[in-house]
């Protein structure tokens, strides 16, 4: 398993290299980078942890990893670690972190293995949502399997058999999606992945069971539409993707055993091709 974590680190850590460097590579000779030289970081080199979930970097250029021991902020020479503290209440919570979202003005919003923290990296103080005032949080201080923000500001969080969706404007609860209720399409626990939030807001997860998922939800009410069969009845789209991307124009590619393609007109059609 940690063989596995340490694959996705280093892939994830090339892709972030190839987007840092996109600006310097147009234009300029490939040969020019084949003395590149690549670096590894461990916990010998100050990584509080070999195991990376995430890598993503703010508006002031610094680079944030998640690990299963902190939050660690890269300058591209040291790092700064930001773990628990016993007994101080604008620490982070827990050191086990599952995900992080970081808004426009350089707020960030982080998963961790008790809940929701909010982190504001000029006074570096944590902040634990999981408070009176926010009931339907406060009652659930448990993992944070998963978190993404859609294009109404709201937190989209994966607690176990359920979704908490807060919205972070109103710093209330909007709705809770739990399985009772939508159980038949089957997209809610926790062996279903989010894939990638589109640029109209709509959530999209693999099921290795019951096929593809868009997601949506106006006000507190939730939409789904499931994608399992093809105009072509020689061509099945794949029940679980593997890779998930949305171009500029809005369409979405998935990719398993084969590229398959939603043009953005079809959009709410079933036609892959």
């Amino acid at each position: 398993m940690k063989t596995y974590y340490k694959l996705i680190a280093i892939i994830v850590c090339f892709f972030q290299f190839l987007i840092l460097n996109s600006q310097f590579l147009i234009g300029q000779n490939i040969l020019d980078y084949r003395n590149t030289i690549f670096h590894k970081l461990t916990t010998q080199n100050g990584l509080p942890d070999n195991i990376v979930g995430k890598i993503v970097q703010d508006n002031t250029g610094f680079i944030w990893l998640t690990t299963a021991n902190g939050l660690v902020r890269y300058d591209g020479v040291n790092f700064k670690v930001y773990q628990n503290i016993q007994g101080d209440s604008t620490s982070l919570v827990d050191n086990i972190i599952r995900g992080i979202i970081i808004l426009p003005n350089n707020v960030f919003y982080i998963a961790t293995n008790v809940g929701l923290v909010k982190f504001y990296p000029e006074t570096e103080k944590f902040e634990y949502l999981h408070t009176q005032k926010n009931p339907e949080l406060f009652k659930r201080k448990i993992d944070i399997g998963r978190i993404f923000l859609d294009k109404n500001q709201r937190l989209w969080l994966g607690i176990s058999n359920e979704y908490v969706v807060y919205d972070i404007r109103t710093e209330k609860v909007v709705v809770v999606i739990n399985e009772t209720k939508y159980s038949k399409f089957g997209w809610i626990q926790d062996s279903k992945k989010l894939n990638i939030v589109d640029k109209d807001g709509y959530i999209w997860f693999s099921n290795s069971e019951n096929g593809f998922f868009r997601v949506g939800l106006q006000d507190t009410s939730v939409n789904i539409k499931i994608y399992k069969k093809n105009f072509n009845p020689n061509i099945k789209i794949p029940n679980n993707a593997w890779l998930v991307y949305e171009d500029s124009k809005g369409n979405i590619y998935l990719c398993n055993n084969g590229l398959y393609v939603l043009t953005y007109d079809k959009k709410n059609t079933e036609e892959f091709e």
